[in-house]
This record gives C-alpha cells, sequence and structure tokens, in this order.
C-alpha cells in the first residue's frame, strides 16, 4: 500500500475482524520482532485484547490511547475508522514506537541545527567573499586568511549536507 509508505511510523491497514490488509516497511519491521514477517492478523502483532480494541476502534466504537507490543512495552496508537460506504468497514493503525519517537526527535534536532548553521555560515561566506573582491589591496595575508575562511565554510556546508543525506536514508 503505497498511501502507508508516506506514514513515518508503523501503520497499518485493519478490518474491523482484525484481519490486515497491508502495513508499511515500519510496520513490517515491527512485525518481524514480533516473529512474524507476514502478518495475517493484528493479533499476530498485538496481543488478543489490544487487536480487539482497535477492532473495535474501527467498527466505530471508542479507540484505545495505547496498545501493549510483544515485548510488553506500552506504545501510544491512533485508530482511525474509514467509511468507505457499502461493504465492510475498516481503518489506519498507527503505533508510536520508541524508535520512530527518536528518529523524529533526531530529525527535528538534526533541522534545526542545519537552520542555526545556515544563516551565520551565509554571513561569513558573503563578507568573506565580498572582502576578497571589492577590496583587492587587501594585504596577501589577510586574503590568504579570507581564504581559509571560505575553504573551511565549504567544510562545514558540507558536514551540513552529510548530516541531512544521513537522517533524509
Amino acid at each position: 500500500m503505497a498511501l502507508l509508505d508516506l506514514i513515518e511510523r508503523p501503520a497499518a491497514a485493519v478490518t474491523e475482524e482484525g484481519k490486515l490488509l497491508g502495513g508499511n516497511a515500519l510496520f513490517g519491521a515491527l512485525a518481524a520482532r514480533c516473529g512474524h514477517d507476514a502478518p495475517e492478523r493484528l493479533a499476530e502483532v498485538l496481543p488478543e485484547e489490544d487487536a480487539r480494541a482497535v477492532g473495535n476502534a474501527v467498527a466505530g466504537g471508542d479507540p484505545p490511547a495505547t496498545v501493549r507490543l510483544r515485548d510488553g512495552r506500552e506504545a501510544p496508537v491512533r485508530v482511525q475508522a474509514i467509511d468507505a460506504g457499502e461493504g465492510p468497514r475498516y481503518g489506519l493503525v498507527v503505533i508510536e514506537t520508541e524508535e520512530t519517537s527518536s528518529r523524529r526527535a533526531a530529525a527535528r534536532a538534526c533541522a534545526a541545527l542545519r537552520h542555526e548553521l545556515a544563516g551565520p555560515l551565509t554571513a561569513i561566506l558573503g563578507t568573506a567573499e565580498m572582502l576578497l573582491v571589492q577590496r583587492p589591496d587587501l594585504p596577501r595575508e589577510v586574503r590568504d586568511r579570507l581564504g581559509e575562511i571560505l575553504d573551511n565554510c565549504g567544510r562545514i556546508s558540507e558536514i551540513i549536507t552529510r548530516a541531512r543525506r544521513a537522517h533524509d536514508d
């Protein structure tokens, strides 16, 4: 299910009876940690009681706030019933695991760091370039130092780019 792959948390489509219609890669990884490479029912990934609570929410009941993972940890969950008109009801289940919370926190920190570094770095680069262009009369030693500033700013820019790529992967 391509749409599920856009969700950055373990997510699956499920019927009110608990049958899995599909899940994203993160849900697949969660299922694999529970010992199921290709689960057919939500109860293979969550305890039966929690799978029933999710099915009840898909059927129109109150959604649970958390579910227990097979390793005993509790995780926040969101269940959204989808009314497709005629036919069986199904819903979207999104589980918030520690791993996805940590990954999102790291992404926010990385984005904030990039943002905080970009402004000063641009100002330093602009000033050094402007001095080199507009002040050809500067002593050779000063011009060399400005060249070092430009080189080091380039290195910092590369580090920021690598950090962004590492996070995006």
